[in-house]
């Protein structure tokens, strides 16, 4: 009877955990930032990196606080960085409460160039 009932507590616990991560903070920033008008579902960093190339947005530069993605467009170039804090040492997302969120976890930079070479 133990047994069952450790089983059904980690089977519910699995579930509770992804209901929360479809409500994390990042999956909403990322959303409207990127304007992304479907579901999207963030459990790793993997999970972001394909959202970005899926996005336009092309390399992504480690560094020891942040991961950042560049996009260039029509004379524009974006350079979206996110936090490394956000993620544990395996690179899975963290929970985060909406309230614990901070704008600097993810930033957005825009520089507008001239494509033409003259």
């Amino acid at each position: 009877m133990v047994n069952f009932l450790s089983e059904q507590n980690k089977e519910n616990a699995g579930e509770v955990n992804r209901i929360l991560m479809i409500n994390h903070p990042l999956v909403g920033e990322l959303k409207e930032k990127l304007k992304v008008s479907y579901p999207i579902y963030i459990e790793e960093m993997m999970d972001v990196d394909k959202l970005m190339r899926a996005k336009g947005f092309t390399g992504i530069e480690d560094t020891n606080d942040y991961w950042r993605w560049n996009r260039e467009f029509r004379g524009e170039k974006i350079t979206l960085s996110l936090a490394r804090e956000l993620f544990d040492q395996d690179d899975r997302l963290i929970f985060l409460r909406k309230s614990d969120w901070m704008d600097k976890f993810l930033t957005t930079q825009r520089e507008e160039y001239d494509e033409l070479p003259f």
